[in-house]
């Protein structure tokens, strides 16, 4: 199987179908799809019932009480199958040819660990606006306050993220996991691409984690564990 794509989700029934739909249409179907519902109390379990099959297989796993985004990931990549590996938020929709050209990049160069690309915030209101990394990507970049993102539109080669390990934190833990995939690149003398077309619709709101819950905002703890762990390696 070419790629897994992880699913956590939570309260977002007025999200989900449209994120279902973007993925029912990509171009390439060679997938798993894994949604972990983290005990969402609205409709979501009813969406996911009805939602039938998306890519090549598609499993729900169910979390009977909250546990955060990081857990419900984690839940989601236990026995992974594919060659790549992801996750999507379910209040974003990508393009129909996200996973083509990801895997395009990565199956064109060995020599590649991730791939990412831009995407198109769309704020509040429908205004739209695209996201793009300036000079594409810089070693060290993800410790850097202008640049710690790889972005919702990703893909990391399975056997990275596995060495890698799950996801820690509550809401900047996406942070935390692209430096260590960024090391764990460097370690395997690997790079990592940045694509420049926006191959995802990144809807923004006051819904949102790092919005809704800024008290349990964790990204300087893990920028500054990632520069202890970079001076280790250096020293």
């Amino acid at each position: 199987m070419k790629v897994s794509v992880f699913m956590p989700t939570y309260n977002q029934d007025g999200f989900l179908l449209k994120a279902l739909d973007g993925l029912r249409a990509q171009t390439l179907q060679d997938f798993e799809l894994v949604v972990c519902n983290d005990a969402s109390a609205d409709e979501t379990k009813g969406i996911l019932d009805a939602m039938g099959q998306v890519g090549v297989a598609t499993q729900v796993r169910t979390h009977e009480k909250n546990r955060g985004s990081a857990e419900a990931i984690n839940t989601c990549m236990q026995g992974a199958q594919g060659k790549y590996w992801t996750w999507v938020s379910s209040d974003n929709v990508m393009t129909p040819n996200w996973l083509e050209a990801l895997v395009a990049e990565l199956d064109g160069n060995a020599a590649l660990g991730a791939v990412f690309s831009a995407f198109t915030m769309i704020r509040p209101g429908g205004s739209r606006r695209g996201i793009f990394k300036r000079g594409g990507y810089r070693p060290g970049d993800l410790i850097s306050s202008e640049n710690c993102f790889f972005g919702p539109s990703f893909l990391i080669r399975g056997e990275v993220w596995k060495a890698v390990g799950g996801h820690r934190g509550r809401t900047s833990h996406d942070y935390d996991h692209w430096t260590r995939v960024e090391e764990e690149c460097w370690r395997r003398e690997l790079g990592i691409r940045f694509l420049p077309v926006s191959l995802c619709d990144y809807y923004t709101g006051p819904w949102q984690a790092t919005v809704a819950r800024k008290s349990e905002y964790d990204a300087g703890r893990w920028r500054a564990e990632a520069i202890k762990r970079r001076a280790g390696e250096d020293s």
